[in-house]
């Protein structure tokens, strides 16, 4: 199987499309899809690696939603440059050791998406991986507004394995309330990246819904670690407590 090239003018454009409120038409998210930006070679050998490979240790996390400690329905792997670990709901999710194959993904996402903005210091040091064994495994509506991603982040969505639907809808109303009319459904498939950047994070929410039939699924997201922040603190002054989980994961003993 093919190595993964680091060509980035033979890749296919990123198109862009931005999403507009249903109140009043205003922007409200930014987000660019390129439905083939790996070859099916390129995937077939980078999911393999991550699947099975000795390089990544999967993991389901416990995780507090609606005052309730949880697990949550999808495998996770955190990893950033510096060692970082990811403070996650009501854990924290330590990082592991980049390797080889991570980097040639990252450096290939950071290149081509860096070159369709114009900014060639955009760069990704952590990489959230998500592993959904089946198609009940699934991530409820959140918004990745961390404040160490920063304000209106970049975040890469590099999808590898079974389709899945990836929705993104405007939050309307309190708790959380989301636009389902104005919901936009991306199919993402083996090999395609999603971009998600500007007020996408601040104004909507996305989510990978529950299906029937699904073949295993790998998703990483990019992002850059822009700011040390008490993330605990910040936290406590939200109200919305619906972000990674899910209302139908499965209820463990405390601990």
């Amino acid at each position: 199987m093919a190595e993964i090239s680091s060509g980035i003018g033979s890749r296919p454009e990123l198109v862009w499309e931005t999403l507009k409120s249903g109140a009043d038409g205003t922007s409200i998210a930014t987000v660019g899809y390129c439905e083939k930006f790996l070859t099916r070679e390129e995937a077939d050998r980078a999911f393999e690696e991550l699947d099975g490979g000795t390089s990544i240790r999967w993991e389901r996390i416990p995780i507090k939603l609606w005052g309730k400690q949880m697990v949550q329905p999808r495998d996770v792997a955190f990893f950033n440059k510096d060692g970082k670990s990811y403070p996650y709901s009501a854990s924290v999710v330590l990082s592991q050791n980049w390797f080889p194959k991570l980097d040639a993904l990252e450096k290939l996402v950071s290149g081509y998406v860096g070159s369709s903005l114009g900014r060639d210091d955009l760069t990704f040091d952590s990489i959230l991986c998500n592993r959904y064994n089946s198609g009940s495994d699934h991530i409820s509506p959140h918004a990745d507004d961390d404040p160490f991603w920063g304000k209106e982040p970049v975040i890469a969505s590099l999808s590898l394995g079974g389709t899945r639907k990836f929705n993104v809808a405007e939050v309307v109303g309190p708790g959380g309330k989301l636009d389902a009319r104005g919901k936009r459904e991306y199919a993402l498939g083996h090999g395609s990246l999603l971009v998600m950047m500007g007020l996408t994070q601040e104004t909507c929410k996305h989510w990978v819904p529950k299906t029937k039939d699904a073949d295993p699924r790998i998703n990483l997201t990019m992002r850059t670690w822009v700011a040390e922040e008490d993330y605990v603190r910040k936290k406590k002054k939200k109200k919305d407590p619906v972000r990674g989980g899910s209302r139908d994961a499965k209820r463990i003993k405390r601990v």
